[in-house]
């Protein structure tokens, strides 16, 4: 499992789980087996998680099934599937970045059904620690902001953000427009001129 051999590890599993007499080894198989079952694409895979689920609901693993469920649904893009199994898990039974991958995953899924004060919940959460998600957190909080018209708010975050490169070329855009909206027309002017210098882009509206 360990050197990502699924086929291989799923077929020792299953093995244990014929010969084993530990109950509780007996119920880490049947979850590793499940496991096994996602990463490889078969067709069993989810079917075999949430029998695990049903069968182990107080186990210290379940988090972890809820987590793959809710993952498999969101890299389908089926968002309301998603926060389905994300709302089940217990994020503190995850490790750490597991833990952040789930609450932004979660978040991103609320944002896209436009559940924006849940979503925001969730960003906010994030973006106060170092992560790998932190400034991509700090963008949708801001934007979030930017819509509900907390024009302070969404600065700081976009700010924030800037700092990313990948955001760098995005929220120069919001920040134009929370100056114009604030009536800073110097401090617009000012920003606007220093991005032209840097090269980043800046909307032509």
């Amino acid at each position: 499992l360990q050197r990502e051999k699924y086929s291989s590890a799923r077929h020792a599993f299953e093995k244990y789980l014929k010969e084993g007499e530990d109950r509780i080894k007996l119920a880490d198989a049947q979850y590793y087996i499940a496991y096994c079952g996602i990463k490889l694409n078969n067709r069993d895979g989810q079917g075999l998680v949430r029998q695990f689920i049903h069968e182990y609901p107080d186990h210290p693993k379940v988090a972890l099934a809820y987590y793959e469920l809710g993952n498999i649904k969101y890299e389908e893009k089926k968002y309301k599937e998603a926060i389905r199994y994300y709302e089940q898990i217990d994020l503190a039974q995850l490790g750490r970045e597991s833990r952040d991958d789930a609450q932004f995953k979660w978040a991103y899924s609320y944002f896209s059904q436009q559940q924006f004060d849940k979503s925001l919940k969730l960003f906010n959460d994030l973006k106060r620690t170092e992560n790998k998600y932190t400034h991509a957190s700090n963008y949708y909080a801001g934007y979030i902001y930017f819509q509900k018209g907390l024009y302070d708010m969404a600065y700081t975050d976009f700010k924030r953000a800037e700092k990313n490169e990948y955001y760098a070329r995005i929220v120069p855009e919001l920040i134009v427009k929370i100056y114009y909206k604030q009536r800073r027309y110097d401090d617009l002017i000012d920003y606007a001129n220093n991005v032209l210098k840097s090269g980043k882009p800046l909307s032509n509206e």
